[in-house]
C-alpha cells in the first residue's frame, strides 16, 4: 500500500496467531516441472532484494455466529518469527469457532549442524566452536524491502534486488473480479526497481475471495486459503509471468505458509500449488527463477511443516529454497547459523541439496525493553551480510528500509527518508564484502574471525566479538586495521589487537575503496 498504516508489515516479523482456520480445497493434478539449465545456473548468482515486505494488518476468521471478524494487528514484539517470542502451533479449531491467541513459548537455541555440498558453505564444530567455509557476497547479496515506495521512498543506497510482497501485489489485488486485472501499481514498482538496476522478486499468493476455497477468510488483500480451483491459480500465475517476462527475475510461491494468517492449507496443498506455479512460470518466462515458499523459520512447528512441504515433490519444480530468519532480540546473525543449517539439511534430504538458499526476509526487531542502538546497528549490518552468506544464505533481503514502528534497527529517520548511520553502513558493507570469497569464518577464542579473498585484491581478515573487548592476533602480512564505520590505524603482524563488537578489517596495506 502507499502508506504505512495499511502496508502489511512482513511475514517474518508479523508472525503470530499460530492457529488453524480449517483445511482448504484439496488440490488434484500433479505434474512436476523440469527446470531449464539456464535457470539453474542463474539461481546460483547471489542477489539482493529490495522489496516490499508486509505488515500484520490481520486475517479474517469466521466467528460462531457466521460473521467475519478481523484479528487485530499484533505488535511484532508479541508475535512469533520476530525477536521476542515464538509460538507452538495448535490443532485446528472446530468449524465456526474463533481461534484463541496462543501463549508464546520460547524456541530452543539452534545448534549448528554440518553443511551439505549444495549449501555453498560447510559448517561444523571446530576447536573453538562454529566453522563456516564458503560464501561469495556480491552486490546482489544485499536485499531490501520498502513500504512507502509509492511516495518515492526508494533507498538512498545501492541495492541489487527488490522483494515485492504487499497488499497491492497479491492475486486478490491484481484480479479482484474474474478477468478484471489491475497492474498499474505493480507495473510502477517493477519499473522503479529496474530503473535503479535492481532485480525483482515477486511473491505469488492470496487468491481473491471469488477464487478462494474459503471466501469467508480475508486478509492481505486476498484470502489465506488455497484457491478453489487449481486451474484458476494456474491462469493467475501464467498471466503475471507472461506480462513481466524478462522484467521480474524470480517468483516466490507464498509468504510464510506455516503461519495461519498467511496460509491455512496443508504442506501437500502448498506443494501442488508450487508445482503448478512452476509449470506456468516456465511456460511463459523460461529465464525466471522459482523460489519455494519462504518459511518463518523460528516459529514452533516450522521445521516439521517445511519437511512435509519439501517432501511433497517440489524438487524438480523450484530453483531456490526460501527461508525467513529473524535473530532473537539482543543477538546477531551468528545465533541463526544453526537454524539455517538445519533447514538446509532438511531440504537436502528431500533432493534439494543442489539448490541455493535465499533468506528472503531478515531483520532485527524491537521489544518494549529492547531497541537496537546505533553502534550495534552498524555492527549487525556488516555481520549479517558476512556470516549468513558464509552459512549458505546467498541472498538476504533486509526487512525493511523505511519501517520504524515494528523494526528495531532503523535505516531511516523519523521522516522515513533521511538515512541513518545504519543505512550508510549498509553501503559500506558492500564495499567491504562485494566480490570477495569467504574462505573461512570461525568463532574461536571469544571472537569471530573471517578471512576473505577478493578476486582483484588482497586477502583480508575481519574480526569482532559478540560482547566486550577481545584480543586477537594481527594476521600475517597485515599492516593496517580499518574499523567498520570508523578510522584506520597501523597494525603489526603477530601482535595482539583488541576488537569489540564493531568489526575490524585487517589488510596488508591501504585499500583505496575503504579510504
Amino acid at each position: 500500500m502507499s502508506d504505512a498504516s495499511t502496508e502489511p508489515r512482513g511475514g517474518g516479523p508479523g508472525s503470530g496467531l499460530r492457529s488453524r482456520l480449517g483445511a482448504g480445497l484439496v488440490v488434484a493434478r500433479s505434474a512436476a516441472a523440469r527446470l531449464s539449465r539456464s535457470r539453474r545456473l542463474r539461481a546460483f548468482l547471489p542477489a539482493i532484494a529490495v522489496g516490499l515486505c508486509a505488515a500484520l494488518v490481520g486475517v479474517a476468521v469466521l466467528t460462531a455466529g457466521g460473521e467475519l471478524t478481523t484479528v487485530a494487528e499484533q505488535p511484532h514484539e508479541a508475535v512469533s518469527g520476530f525477536p521476542g517470542a515464538d509460538v507452538t502451533p495448535d490443532p485446528p479449531p472446530a468449524a465456526g469457532v474463533t481461534p484463541a491467541t496462543i501463549t508464546p513459548t520460547p524456541t530452543p537455541t539452534p545448534t549448528p549442524v554440518a553443511g551439505d555440498p549444495g549449501s555453498g558453505s560447510g559448517a561444523g564444530a571446530g576447536a573453538g566452536g562454529t566453522v563456516l567455509t564458503g560464501g561469495a557476497p556480491t552486490r546482489l547479496t544485499f536485499g531490501m524491502h520498502v513500504s512507502q515506495i509509492d511516495e518515492g521512498a526508494w533507498p538512498s543506497v545501492s541495492v541489487g534486488t527488490f522483494r515485492i510482497w504487499n497488499a497491492d501485489s497479491t492475486w486478490g489485488a491484481l484480479e479482484p473480479s474474474p478477468g478484471q486485472w489491475n497492474f498499474a501499481r505493480l507495473d510502477a514498482r517493477v519499473e522503479m526497481a529496474r530503473a535503479r538496476g535492481a532485480s525483482v522478486l515477486l511473491v505469488l499468493s492470496h487468491p481473491p475471495g471469488w477464487a478462494s476455497s474459503r471466501p469467508d477468510l480475508q486478509g492481505y488483500n486476498g484470502s489465506p486459503a488455497p484457491p478453489r480451483d487449481v486451474a484458476e491459480w494456474r491462469n493467475y500465475v501464467a498471466t503475471v509471468a507472461a506480462r513481466y517476462a524478462g522484467r521480474i527475475e524470480a517468483y516466490e510461491i507464498w509468504n510464510e505458509p506455516n503461519l495461519a494468517q498467511f496460509f491455512v492449507g496443508s504442506p501437500q496443498q502448498l506443494g501442488e500449488l508450487t508445482r503448478v506455479a512452476a509449470e506456468a512460470i516456465n511456460a511463459n518466462d523460461s529465464q525466471a527463477l522459482v523460489v519455494s515458499a519462504g518459511f518463518s523459520a523460528r516459529t514452533g512447528g516450522a521445521e516439521s511443516y517445511f519437511r512435509e512441504y519439501v517432501a511433497s515433490g517440489i524438487a524438480s519444480a523450484i530453483d531456490v529454497v526460501g527461508i525467513h530468519i529473524y535473530p532473537y532480540p539482543g543477538s546477531g546473525p551468528e545465533s541463526m547459523v544453526g537454524l539455517a543449517q538445519r533447514f538446509r539439511s532438511i531440504a537436502s534430504s528431500a533432493g534439494l541439496s543442489g539448490k541455493p538458499m535465499w533468506n528472503t526476509e531478515i531483520g532485527y526487531g524491537r521489544t518494549p525493553d529492547y531497541l537496537v542502538s546505533e553502534t550495534a546497528a552498524a555492527s549487525l549490518v556488516l555481520r549479517t551480510y558476512l556470516v549468513l552468506p558464509a552459512a549458505g544464505l546467498v541472498r538476504n533481503y533486509w526487512y525493511m528500509w523505511d519501517d520504524r514502528e515494528f523494526i528495531g534497527l532503523y535505516m531511516v529517520g523519523s521522516d522515513r527518508r533521511s538515512p541513518t548511520g545504519a543505512a550508510y553502513r549498509f553501503a559500506e558493507a558492500q564495499q567491504w564484502l562485494a566480490g570477495a570469497q569467504v574462505e573461512r569464518c570461525s568463532d574461536g577464542s571469544g571472537a569471530w574471525v573471517c578471512t576473505l579473498q577478493h578476486a582483484d585484491g588482497p586477502s583480508v581478515t575481519i574480526a569482532w566479538s559478540l560482547s566486550g573487548e577481545v584480543s586477537v592476533p594481527v594476521p600475517a602480512g597485515a599492516t593496517i586495521a580499518y574499523a567498520f564505520g570508523g578510522d584506520s590505524s597501523g597494525a603489526t603482524a603477530g601482535a595482539a589487537y583488541s576488537v569489540g563488537t564493531t568489526p575490524v578489517l585487517f589488510a596488508p596495506g591501504p585499500l583505496p575503496s575503504l579510504g
